[in-house]
């Protein structure tokens, strides 16, 4: 059995490496004592030491210590100091200024209409409600609009229209007697369309519809 080949004089080698990096923080002062005792240390051990320079950092910005005969390169890092203003105004920016409780809107005050009637027809607004067991505003809304335009022959309703029907019936009345007319003009339901008259609405073909389904499931 062959045996190994023994290595050459030319191929046996070995080459160590050893940095060292020292930290230090401190007065320009102490910090060229600290660079004294360890180039003394050094150069004690048998170490040549190769000239370099000596990097002081500062916040933000770099400077530059005299360059030391001898000296070993050292990177010495300084705490960063904030300006005081700048800690003021970050503290005053990260803190929300308190918001003011938002006045509750006024509501309009609506008018009764005196002249409006509604028991001379028949069926009278009330019975023909009764009829259809509306749940909502909404669907009272259709109903008092459809009664209108049927039976009464008005088709361009204000707010006062559907705020006196309400009053004359003590019923309970929406917190605004303009919202639900606003609901029901929505382009997602558009059961009211606006009326030929400014300020009017009218029911929809959509909302005669919804009228005419409602009472049926009860029935």
């Amino acid at each position: 059995m062959a045996k190994p080949a023994k290595p050459t004089r030319e191929q046996e080698g070995e080459i160590s490496f050893s940095m060292v990096k020292f930290t230090m923080k401190g007065s320009d002062a102490t910090l060229q004592k600290g660079l004294d005792s360890i180039k003394a240390a050094f150069e004690q051990a048998g170490f040549v030491v190769a000239p370099s320079e000596v990097h002081h950092l500062r916040s933000n910005a770099q400077r530059q210590l005299p360059p030391l005969n001898g000296a070993v390169q050292v990177e010495v890092e300084a705490e960063e100091v904030e300006d005081a203003s700048e800690v003021e105004n970050a503290s005053a920016a990260s803190t929300p200024a308190p918001r003011k409780p938002s006045a509750p809107r006024k509501v309009p005050n609506y008018k009764i209409m005196r002249d409006l009637a509604f028991d001379d027809v028949t069926p009278t607004l009330a019975e023909f409600v009764a009829e259809k067991r509306p749940e909502t505003h909404l669907d009272r809304y259709l109903c008092v609009a459809y009664w209108f335009k049927h039976h009464k022959d008005t088709e361009d309703l204000t707010v006062e229209h559907f705020f006196t029907a309400y009053m004359h019936y003590s019923w309970s009345l929406p917190t605004n007697a303009a919202t639900p007319i606003g609901d029901l003009r929505h382009q997602r339901r558009q059961l009211f369309i606006a009326g030929t008259a400014p300020a009017t609405s009218t029911i929809s073909n959509g909302g005669e519809r919804r009228v005419m389904e409602m009472g049926k499931a009860e029935a």
